[in-house]
C-alpha cells in the first residue's frame, strides 16, 4: 500500500510539473536569454515558458517529423508554453517564403501525456513558401493548442494534421491529432483558414473555438472519419468562398458539432460531402449537427449537403437545431438549406425547430431545395417563428410547398 501511494505521489507531482519551472526570454534585439526564438524552445523543458519579445523573427531550419524533414521557422517537441510578450501585433514569425511550416507543435514523445498539452500564444505567423498544394501551414497542434495567434499567407493557417506528403507508412505517414484545441486565433488569405483532421484509430477529439476566419477560399475545413469527433463552436466565418467544409473520407463514420457560430457572407455557408468515386472502397459516413448557429447572407445557400457514391454507400445524417434549445437562425440566403442524395448516396435530415426567414420572402424563396432525397429521411416541422427585425418584412407567418421538391416562405 505505501509503494502505491508513493507512485501516485510521483506522479501526481509530475503531472504538475516541477516547482522550478523556468521562463526564457527570447529578444531577437539580444535583451534575453537567446536571440532566436528555436535557441529558446531547444533550451526549455517540459513545463517551461519560453516568453518572446517583439520583434520579426525569420530564422528558418530543416527539423523532422511525420517521418519526413521540412524547413520550418520553430519547431516545437515538449510540453512548452510559446508566448510572445505583447502579442501578436507586434511579435512576427516571418516565412519570408522559404518556411513550409510556420510553428510546429507536439508534445514529448516520451513522457508527454504526464504533462499539459504544449501551448503557442500570441504571435504572427506569416508569408510561408508558396508551395503548390497541401501541405503548408502557419501552426500546426498535434495534441497541442493554439491560441490568440494570427495566420496568414500559408496554403491553411492553422491545423491539427501532420501534413508530410505520403511515404508508403500506412495512413500516408501522417501523424494525427488526438486531442488538439485551436482557439481565439485569427486566419486569413490563406487557402484553407483551419483544417481539423480526424485520427486514423478511435475517436479522436480537436476543438475549434473563438476564431475568426475571414477571406479564404475554405474557411474551416473538417474531415472526419475513422472514429474521429470534432466541435467546431463560436466562430466567425466571413468573407470565404466556403464558410465551413465538412467531408467525410474515412469508412468507419466521423462525428461533427458546429455550435453558436456566427457563418455569413461567404459563397457558401456550410458545406457537407460525403462523396466518393471510384478509387475508393470504404463506406463514407458522416454525422452532423448544428446548434445555435448563426448562418445567413451567404450568396449561394446557408447550407449544402450532397451524398453520393461509386463504389459503396455514402452517408450523411444531419441534425440542424432539432430541439428549441439548440434552433439555429437562417436568413438572407436563396435557399436555407439545399439537399442533394446522388447514385449510392443516402442523406437524412432533422430539421426541426430552427428560425427560418429570408430577405427576399416571398413565394419564390425557398427555404430547402430537396433533390431525390426521400420523405422519411427529411424533417423539416414544426417552424419556429424567426425574432429578428426586418426578415419578415412581408410575412406575417411562414408555410409551406411542397411542390417541385421545395419548401417555401409564402407571403401572408
Amino acid at each position: 500500500m505505501r509503494i502505491a501511494i508513493a507512485v501516485v505521489a510521483v506522479v501526481s507531482l509530475m503531472v504538475a510539473g516541477p516547482a522550478w519551472a523556468a521562463t526564457i526570454v527570447v529578444d531577437g534585439d539580444g535583451g534575453g536569454d537567446y536571440l532566436t526564438i528555436q535557441e529558446g524552445v531547444d533550451a526549455a523543458a517540459n513545463t517551461d515558458t519560453v516568453l518572446v519579445r517583439p520583434g520579426t523573427y525569420t530564422d528558418v531550419h530543416w527539423a523532422e517529423f511525420c517521418w519526413d524533414y521540412a524547413p520550418v521557422n520553430v519547431f516545437v517537441q515538449k510540453n512548452i508554453t510559446l508566448v510572445s510578450s505583447d502579442g501578436p501585433g507586434v511579435t512576427i514569425v516571418d516565412g519570408q517564403g522559404e518556411a513550409r511550416f510556420g510553428v510546429v507543435a507536439l508534445p514529448d514523445p516520451d513522457i508527454g501525456w504526464l504533462y499539459p498539452p504544449p501551448v503557442v500564444e500570441g504571435f504572427t505567423v506569416e508569408s510561408g513558401t508558396p508551395y503548390p498544394s497541401w501541405p503548408s501551414a502557419g501552426i500546426i497542434a498535434i495534441d497541442a493548442e493554439a491560441r490568440g495567434n494570427v495566420c496568414t499567407g500559408y496554403y491553411c493557417g492553422l491545423t491539427t494534421d501532420c501534413p508530410i506528403m505520403d511515404t508508403g507508412v500506412p495512413d500516408g505517414g501522417r501523424q494525427r491529432s488526438n486531442e488538439s484545441a485551436i482557439i481565439d486565433n485569427l486566419a486569413y488569405e490563406n487557402d484553407c483558414g483551419i483544417l481539423v483532421r480526424s485520427g486514423f484509430h478511435g475517436d479522436v477529439a480537436a476543438t475549434v473555438s473563438g476564431n475568426s476566419v475571414t477571406d479564404n477560399p475554405t474557411g474551416i475545413s473538417v474531415a472526419q472519419g475513422w472514429g474521429g469527433t470534432a466541435e467546431i463552436s463560436s466562430n466567425t466565418v466571413e468573407g470565404n468562398e466556403v464558410g465551413v467544409l465538412v467531408r467525410a473520407p474515412g469508412s468507419s463514420g466521423g462525428a461533427v458539432t458546429l455550435i453558436g457560430n456566427t457563418i455569413s457572407g461567404n459563397l457558401q455557408g456550410v458545406t457537407a460531402l460525403s462523396i466518393h468515386t471510384s478509387g475508393s472502397y470504404h463506406r463514407a459516413a458522416l454525422s452532423l449537427a448544428l446548434e445555435g448557429n448563426q448562418v445567413f447572407d451567404n450568396t449561394l445557400a446557408n447550407v449544402r449537403v450532397h451524398a453520393a457514391s461509386e463504389m459503396q454507400l455514402a452517408v450523411i445524417d444531419v441534425t440542424i437545431g432539432g430541439s428549441l434549445d439548440a434552433a439555429n437562425d437562417f436568413h438572407g440566403a436563396p435557399a436555407n438549406v439545399q439537399a442533394i442524395q446522388g447514385a449510392g448516396g443516402q442523406v437524412c435530415i432533422d430539421a426541426t425547430y430552427n428560425y427560418w426567414g429570408s430577405t427576399l420572402c416571398s413565394e419564390f424563396v425557398p427555404l430547402f431545395q430537396i433533390v431525390d432525397v426521400p420523405g422519411e429521411c427529411f424533417t423539416f416541422l414544426p417552424f419556429t417563428d424567426a425574432p429578428h427585425a426586418g426578415v419578415y418584412e412581408d410575412c406575417e407567418s411562414l408555410t409551406h410547398d411542397t411542390s417541385w421538391g421545395r419548401i417555401k416562405a409564402l407571403y401572408h
